[in-house]
């Protein structure tokens, strides 16, 4: 199951729920988010995996604030460009290089000593 190219993400997930609640025995509401995370696009997925509530109306909530960000114009479907906005990590061009330096300073070596007698 997935959602329909003219689909809001809230109806896709009513629909979703609908069909999850014929399921014998119910699913637990953390178990049922989890499932339900699995079934949407990449673009849902990974901004909300790393953060997604186990209640499920929360994650629904999530998913429609996506959505209105996407209307708004703040964000973009467009996984092309996501590693700009998002702040991940961009691929490296051919002759481009980066370095990460660190300094630290060698240890003394420790030095016995013997204990006074008293």
């Amino acid at each position: 199951m997935s959602q329909k190219d003219k689909e809001t993400f809230k109806e896709y997930a009513q629909r979703w729920r609908e069909l999850a609640a014929q399921i014998v025995p119910p699913l637990e509401e953390k178990e049922m988010t989890k499932i339900f995370l699995k079934t949407l696009s990449s673009f849902y997925y990974k901004r909300m995996i790393a953060s997604a509530p186990s209640a499920f109306t929360e994650t629904v909530n999530m998913g429609m604030r996506l959505e209105e960000g996407v209307r708004e114009g703040r964000l973009t479907k467009d996984e092309g460009s996501s590693s700009k906005r998002y702040g991940a990590f961009a691929k490296k061009k051919d002759g481009e290089a980066h370095v990460v330096q660190s300094h630290v300073k060698p240890r003394r070596p420790s030095v016995r000593r013997k204990p006074v007698p008293q």
